[in-house]
């Protein structure tokens, strides 16, 4: 199931993530070429509040804000 996080927003280039699996597939509004096929930890349900945690064990600084499931 592919579902779109939608981050906090500070400034940054990028405010959400689509997911599939472990993956990042999609990144926008900007960005997309530098997080496409990043691989994350899931947690056991994504939710408001939730924090990205890369493969690598870094985290990434902007909570998800809103999850829509597709």
């Amino acid at each position: 199931m592919e579902m779109k996080l939608h981050l906090e927003d500070h400034g940054q280039d990028f405010l959400w993530f689509k997911v599939a699996g472990n993956k990042v597939v999609e990144a926008g509004p900007f960005q997309n070429w530098l997080w496409a096929g990043k691989e994350l930890v899931p947690p056991k349900r994504w939710q408001k509040g939730s924090q990205i945690i890369w493969a690598d064990g870094r985290v990434l600084n902007y909570r998800v804000t809103r999850v829509e499931r597709s």
